[in-house]
């Protein structure tokens, strides 16, 4: 049984392009294709490689605040799926604010993440760990993390 990482993500864009993730819902195979030829073991290895976890999304939530504007809770094995949130910024011209914390206390983050890439925010448990729940931001993360 893996760690789960709980993913809280604002991703912010143009009104259609957040319509079509809103369809996708998160589906990793939607986002980036394990190959078809791959057979269980072969394919295992692709997603650890290329999604940075062992299966797709799960427990997803999501919820519109404005047209521009899509919150979204995922749980994953492990750790966030970077490259997976890569893809979709790049893909559909979004940017991508992701809240992560592993169980257990096996680390914690923010990221942005747009079409050129990511940025690190903040990493750890240190004094300046910004959390996307405190009053000063808008987006209230409650329920264990889900919207």
């Amino acid at each position: 049984m893996p760690n789960w990482c709980q993913n809280n993500l604002v991703v912010t864009g143009d009104p259609q392009m957040l319509d079509t993730i809103q369809k996708i819902a998160f589906d990793f195979n939607k986002i980036l294709p394990v190959p078809a030829k791959l057979n269980d073991e072969q394919a295992y290895e692709w997603r650890c490689n290329n999604w940075w976890t062992k299966w797709d999304a799960g427990e997803v939530e999501m919820k519109r605040e404005d047209t521009t504007t899509l919150l979204a809770y995922f749980a994953t094995a492990w750790g966030s799926p970077i490259p997976i949130l890569k893809e979709l910024a790049k893909k559909y011209n979004t940017v991508i604010m992701l809240e992560w914390e592993i169980e257990l206390g096996n680390g914690k983050g923010i990221m942005r993440i747009d079409k050129n890439g990511t940025k690190e925010i903040s990493k750890g448990e240190s004094e300046n760990y910004m959390n996307l729940s405190t009053p000063e931001n808008k987006y209230d993360w409650s329920k264990n993390g889900t919207l």
